[in-house]
């Protein structure tokens, strides 16, 4: 066997050399924001200021930091260290300005002009979106180690926010945050029709066009109100809600016979043996068309169960008035509510899982470069990256692009970024930086 000593303690470290990145894959990123016009158009939602700074360029260089893994406003310090990459960066300072100025009004116009960057991403041919358009509603808890205006105790004796997230799963998009503080019921149906109002005025219009797309909002339990599935009804959505299992659904379910069950499916449509669904009688006075599904499933090893789950079964029940009779599908496309946890997720570690300011209106205007940060890196896998790179996690994107290292040069007063051709992500981020420079910079109207 040959052994291999580090070099750890024997290399010679010199910081003398400016001509070198340590995030140049950042730099995708905040090329993105440019070049779909985000820059340029959130920054016209302020007035010039004195000092000639452009609060869209500080508002993108925030994101920017945010998608390469800052926590705190001090992190665009390691932006505007890197001046010859990124270009002169706004300071702390200026950016907490800029948050201060971000006002209600002006949240709402920079909304808008998320939503016709999202229309320009979608209308590229390499965007493919799917027909079912499935739209999340889930609340979070975003836990504060300090005392924050509006921070609160939680249901889970925890200490800070519970804002509700909405997103969507075709293309692993969030779609809008409502911050709340942290006693906020997780079932308040105004909060949950809020944030779905917010999240479908992020959808590009062709998206409500019922021969291209079907538009199905899904909640847990805390949808279970006639308040929210009226709503849903009198707007013309789908929707898959989880329902509570009271006595009288229990007696619907043990009025079931064997014959009643149907095999589950899982997300792929293979079976499953140890799962079945049913179909019970329409409950009433919940309007026209809405139907009660219910699932068990032989519980594994150590899950929790309820007091009168029986025969080693766990159930869940389910509220919709989507018509189709295969209720193995219905059940198969609720339970992929389980990619929302993984985007709120991307999103927490994307921004939202530290709320850095003391102020209310601070921490909402974090959460719009939050959005614009995970956004950011959803589309920039879209548009620029392929294969496996579609699909990987913001940390993986993280270590293997956004930190890649790279040595400066200049040709024909250009700047050049020479890369490791060994490093693993070496070629997909010279691919991913070729695309970049070929999209057209489009002048976005609130959509």
């Amino acid at each position: 066997m040959v052994m291999h000593r580090s070099n750890g303690s024997s290399v010679q470290v010199m910081a003398d050399d400016a001509a070198v990145a340590s995030h140049a894959g950042a730099l995708a990123v905040q090329g993105l924001c440019d070049k779909i016009g985000l820059t340029d158009a959130v920054g016209s939602l302020f007035p010039s200021s004195p000092a000639k700074i452009d609060r869209g360029t500080v508002l993108r260089d925030l994101a920017v930091a945010i998608a390469d893994g800052a926590d705190t406003v001090v992190a665009v310090e390691n932006l505007r260290k890197q001046a010859l990459v990124f270009g002169p960066v706004a300071s702390d300072t200026t950016v907490w300005r800029t948050l201060d100025e971000f006002t209600p009004h002006r949240r709402t116009g920079f909304l808008g002009m998320l939503a016709a960057a999202r229309a320009q991403v979608w209308a590229d041919p390499k965007v493919v979106v799917s027909r079912l358009l499935a739209v999340d509603v889930d609340a979070t808890l975003v836990t504060c180690h300090s005392d924050k205006e509006l921070a609160a105790g939680t249901y889970k004796r925890g200490f800070g926010f519970h804002p509700i997230v909405c997103s969507l799963d075709c293309t692993r998009e969030p779609l809008a945050v409502l911050l709340r503080p942290g006693n906020a019921g997780a079932n308040c149906a105004e909060d949950l029709l809020d944030t779905l109002e917010l999240g479908l005025a992020q959808l590009p219009e062709r998206s409500f066009d019922t021969a291209l797309h079907d538009i199905v909002v899904r909640m847990d339990s805390a949808g279970h109100s006639h308040e929210v599935v009226d709503y849903l009804q009198s707007h013309g959505l789908g929707f898959l809600i989880g329902a509570d299992l009271t006595t009288d659904v229990w007696q619907r379910i043990g009025a079931l016979d064997d014959e009643a069950w149907q095999i589950a499916i899982d997300q792929d449509g293979a079976p499953r043996d140890y799962a079945h669904v049913a179909e019970l009688t329409a409950p009433e006075g919940w309007g026209e068309g809405v139907r009660l599904l219910v699932r068990r499933e032989l519980a594994h090893a150590g899950a929790p169960m309820r007091l009168l789950d029986h025969d080693g079964n766990r159930y869940q029940v389910l509220l919709t008035n989507l018509i189709t009779e295969d209720v193995p599908y219905l059940c198969a496309l609720y339970n992929g509510r389980g990619r929302a946890e993984q985007i709120i997720d991307e999103l927490k570690r994307c921004g939202l899982g530290k709320l850095p300011a003391s102020s209310f209106d601070q921490n909402e205007a974090w959460i719009c470069a939050s959005l614009l940060a995970a956004s950011l890196m959803r589309w920039m896998q879209l548009l620029l990256l392929d294969g496996i790179w579609q699909k990987a996690r913001i940390d993986t994107l993280r270590n293997f692009l956004l930190h890649t290292g790279a040595r400066l040069t200049r040709h024909a007063r250009r700047l050049q970024m020479h890369l490791n051709p060994n490093w693993p992500a070496a070629e997909p981020l010279r691919r991913a930086f070729e695309r970049l420079r070929q999209i057209r910079t489009p002048t976005l109207q609130p959509a």
